[in-house]
């Protein structure tokens, strides 16, 4: 998927800085040689509908391995509405059969960086313990998922993450997170220094979508737009577009600013700047979440409660503003 979108005008939107880093650089070139061809053009049309930041990753985790590229799990209402209709994703992955099928990516690119990509995996791993993020999560959320993935994507930029849920025919759920490179490398991709808070705010996503969505009436009721009305252009140019998609990545942010409280104050003013400004009292409502467990079993049960505290200091928060 990083090759395709290599050939598209998504480069000059959220492409490197410069040529960009050895590895891009290298799976530009192999791609190059298929830039007439139609997985390329489909994929331009698909950013034209706004299929795009995490909605092509979406995608293709949702299908199995190449070069079948099967979709068994079908393709869910999030992504046909990302890309404005179902025939389209089918087209799509028939393209892009085809076009491993002839480039012969496997074998010929992906076999031959193996060694590369060990190496990118041994680096994080020097200072990333997955367990220790898992651990965390199962105490603050009340519950676990049944599988979670770490993706290095060294050619997608700029250095930050996605985070993908794909549900499973069985009703289990596999979560992703896809770390992206540091756009301003010129040698090999720099994925940051900072796995463990990556982790716990990708990763969280799995858990706070999904109740966030459950409680859309409570949303309505409060009418929380008001909330997200007066930051909203800010927000659509992070591909934050609803308020639902807004509150769920302003809890996201007060769980890691509540994590981060050794470094509270220059990570509250980093995400205030970004229009984040419900992030001080979303983390002091964790707080109180934390200190009344046995009022809360679990994150879900919270959730109305945060709703509602947000409703009844509307008028305050928005002074704040």
């Amino acid at each position: 998927m990083s090759g395709v979108l290599s050939q598209t005008k998504w480069m000059n939107i959220r492409g490197p800085e410069g040529n960009g880093n050895e590895y891009f650089r290298e799976l530009q070139y192999f791609f190059s040689y298929y830039k007439n061809h139609k997985a390329i053009e489909i994929a331009n049309e698909l950013i034209d509908n706004g299929f795009t930041f995490d909605a092509p990753l979406n995608f293709i985790l949702g299908l199995s391995e190449i070069p079948n590229l099967d979709s068994s799990n079908g393709y869910s209402d999030y992504l046909i509405e990302r890309a404005k209709g179902e025939a389209i994703l089918e087209d799509f992955r028939l393209a892009l059969i085809d076009l491993e099928r002839k480039s012969n990516f496997k074998e010929n690119f992906f076999n031959n960086h193996k060694s590369d990509y060990q190496r990118y995996i041994r680096k994080i791993s020097q200072n990333f313990n997955a367990d220790e993020v898992l651990d965390w999560m199962n105490n603050f959320y009340g519950y676990i998922n049944n599988e979670y993935h770490l993706i290095l994507a060294p050619a997608m930029f700029p250095l930050g993450g996605y985070a993908v849920t794909i549900e499973k025919n069985n009703g289990d759920k596999a979560v992703y997170e896809i770390i992206r490179a540091s756009e301003s490398s010129n040698e090999e991709p720099d994925f940051g220094n900072d796995i463990f808070y990556i982790s716990l705010h990708e990763w969280g996503h799995s858990y706070v979508n999904p109740v966030v969505k459950k409680n859309i009436s409570l949303i309505n009721k409060y009418n929380l737009y008001q909330l997200y009305k007066p930051v909203e252009d800010k927000m659509i140019k992070q591909h934050y577009g609803s308020t639902e998609t807004f509150l769920n990545e302003q809890i996201i942010r007060g769980i890691n600013n509540y994590k981060l409280r050794e470094q509270y104050k220059d990570n509250l003013k980093y995400e205030t700047e970004r229009g984040f400004y419900l992030t001080e009292f979303t983390t002091e409502q964790i707080e109180y979440y934390q200190k009344h467990r046995d009022k809360f079993k679990s994150f879900d049960d919270f959730i109305p409660y945060l709703l509602k505290k947000y409703y009844e200091n509307k008028n305050e928060l928005l002074k704040n503003l």
